[in-house]
């Protein structure tokens, strides 16, 4: 008799289907896209804030004159 390995794997893993497999992959990448556009929008108010004009000077730029 020939004991399937692969088996014990399948067992053990969470992802039954591929139906939840994909479930679980569209949420992670859904999670990590809205990561990063905050991360994105922290960056470019960051870059505003470095880069702003001297009117109203903000501390990053009155550091560096």
């Amino acid at each position: 008799m020939i004991m399937n390995q692969g088996s014990v794997i399948y067992e053990m893993n969470i992802f039954k289907t591929k139906e939840i497999m994909f479930v679980f992959l569209n949420f992670v990448i859904m999670i990590f896209s809205i990561v990063f556009l905050f991360f994105q929008a922290f960056i470019y108010r960051f870059i505003i804030l470095l880069f702003k004009p001297q009117k109203y000077p903000s501390i990053f730029s009155s550091f560096f004159l």
